[in-house]
């Protein structure tokens, strides 16, 4: 059985890097060797979520080229959507990652796409069709976004948005955004965000230090900083945490959190771009130990890129990685440590 879930997952997701399978989309692992992607779907980094609200998971895809959105009909058969359910932008800047949320409070998923240059904004119709609302609705920009992140930072049961940036030379400072209610966002970073400039390659939010609000740690592919705990006071205001982390100087490809060892607070796993992984164990408070020689396996097969999820669903948490189009990896929660069971997963191949 479980052969079978991952045939398609390797096949498919693990060759988009894996980072691209969301939390909306666990409930479909145990039906993924059912499922059938165009062979398009590969082209880019795939966001899956129901924007039709017909109950099942939709795929957005962006990349080298063109939003793509491919619906499900229901049995995890996935087909190109008719022409118009996207904006239609004629030239648009490289787009590298998906964020969905209702901005707007209307109970359906809007987009944000983060891109390089203009970021963008689509209003979900309700059924599944999307209008660009970024002029009016999103500040200025002409920054390298990598990562963005839904989520209500202040308390005031809106989403706002959290940005990571970048740049290959200087670096740049990660944004925050502000929702009105209704979806027009206000760029607040300048009285709300520590002042920052770095190489942010990705995200992981959370209740770090169990204050009740949403906090973000952002990667970094530099070997100064590397990393970094932003800290909300609960209004959507954030401070560097000091000393958060281990002084470990290693650059960071991607990050992912969850109650790994299920003592109640949210831990971290690191990826860096020649593979090796870094358990960091959270002690509570948003400070956290380096406990990747004791919980993770001593020969770790490489992983550039990780999700955390409960792939064998016994409750707790496993980790899935990739590595480019190599063989993707499985680390298997067992009381807070991990086995590799890696031969579960099959050779990567295309289809």
């Amino acid at each position: 059985m479980i052969q079978k879930r991952v045939s398609l997952f390797l096949a498919g997701l693990s060759t988009l890097a894996l980072q691209a399978l969301p939390v909306t989309a666990q409930t479909q692992l145990g039906e993924l060797g059912k499922l059938h992607f165009p062979k398009d779907i590969l082209a880019g980094v795939p966001l899956f979520v129901d924007v039709d609200r017909d109950g099942d998971q939709d795929a957005l895809v962006v990349g080298y080229k063109d939003e793509v959105l491919f619906l499900n009909d229901g049995e995890g058969v996935f087909a190109k959507a008719p022409a118009g359910r996207l904006p239609t932008l004629g030239f648009r800047a490289r787009g590298h990652a998906i964020a969905a949320g209702d901005i707007d409070g209307d109970g359906d998923q809007d987009l944000f796409i983060a891109c390089e240059s203009q970021n963008r904004l689509y209003l979900n119709d309700g059924k599944g069709s999307f209008k660009n609302i970024t002029r009016k609705n999103l500040p200025q920009d002409s920054e390298i976004s990598l990562r963005a992140r839904f989520a209500d930072i202040d308390g005031d049961k809106d989403l706002d948005l959290i940005i990571a940036n970048t740049d290959p030379f200087l670096g740049r400072q990660n944004r925050i955004y502000q929702n009105n209610g209704k979806g027009l966002f206000k760029d607040i970073t300048g009285t709300h965000a520590p002042k920052i400039i770095d190489k942010s390659t990705d995200m992981a939010i959370g209740d770090f230090d169990g204050n009740g609000s949403i906090d973000v740690v952002f990667t970094d592919s530099g070997l100064g900083q590397s990393r970094q705990l932003w800290l909300n006071d609960g209004k959507g205001k954030f401070t560097v945490a000091p000393q958060a982390f281990p002084a470990i100087a290693f650059p960071n490809s991607s990050v992912g959190a969850a109650d790994l060892d299920q003592d109640g607070d949210l831990d971290l796993v690191f990826t860096s771009p020649v593979g090796s992984l870094h358990y960091f164990r959270n002690q509570g408070k948003g400070r956290f130990l380096d406990d990747t020689t004791r919980v993770l396996p001593p020969k770790t097969p490489k992983s550039s890129f990780i999700q955390l999820i409960d792939f064998d669903r016994d409750g707790d948490v496993d980790i899935l990685g990739a590595n480019g189009f190599d063989k993707a990896i499985l680390l298997i929660n067992f009381k807070g440590r991990f086995t590799d069971q890696s031969w579960w997963m099959p050779e990567n191949q295309s289809y």
